[in-house]
């Protein structure tokens, strides 16, 4: 899929349903809430969120960072007017349309390396994720980290982890087949790099932490 095409695709259906998004998914988006403890922006100096959404959880940084630069970047331009007016009235907030697949931050904020990097529930999102993943963690800066949040496999949900599955793909989320596989190999080789991992509820969300050495 083009990256138009995906735009497209990701702006017709968020032009309705991001008036009612935040109200929504907080009965079922899991985990962002940890993922914003293990980011920990107190102490960044500079923030970027890839896939912003509607700008929850940037709103949510900027408050906890007030004094940090905060950047969001979405693929759908509806949903940035949702993040646009969340964020309006903080001034350490800016936004750009992008596609996480071909993520220049230089370009967009003049930032070459952020101290924090948050993908929550984007990445499924994606459809080359890989690639997306690549550019998130080139996206982290000496003595910076990223941190990815997204549905897990389901596997601790019996007959019902398969539905449920295959309920999220048809919905343009499909659950990663293999995070801490796919960021293994990302960082193979790569000394100044190191990752963990984790999951919560029975493999409904996971979570990878790619830290960068300050050096």
């Amino acid at each position: 899929m083009s990256e138009r095409d995906h735009a497209a695709r990701m702006d017709a259906k968020y032009r309705r349903v991001r008036h009612v998004y935040d109200l929504t998914r907080k009965y079922f988006l899991f985990g962002r809430d940890h993922a914003l403890e293990i980011l920990d922006p107190r102490s960044a100096s500079s923030i970027l969120e890839i896939g912003c959404g509607t700008g929850r959880n940037l709103r949510a940084i900027a408050r906890l960072a007030p004094e940090a630069e905060v950047h969001g970047i979405d693929i759908s331009a509806e949903m940035l007017k949702s993040a646009g007016g969340k964020t309006a009235s903080l001034k350490n907030v800016r936004l750009r349309q992008a596609d996480a697949t071909t993520l220049d931050t230089e370009r967009l904020f003049g930032n070459r390396g952020y101290d924090a990097v948050l993908m929550s529930y984007s990445l499924s999102m994606v459809p080359d994720w890989k690639a997306a993943l690549a550019k998130a963690i080139k996206a982290v800066g000496p003595g910076g980290r990223l941190v990815v949040v997204d549905f897990g496999r389901f596997e601790g949900y019996g007959r019902f982890g398969p539905m449920i599955v295959e309920a999220l793909s048809k919905a343009d989320a499909p659950p990663l087949p293999d995070l801490h596989g796919a960021v293994t190999r990302a960082i193979s080789g790569r000394s100044h790099l190191r990752a963990s991992f984790g999951k919560s509820m029975r493999g409904y969300y996971v979570w990878a932490v790619v830290e960068r050495a300050n050096r």
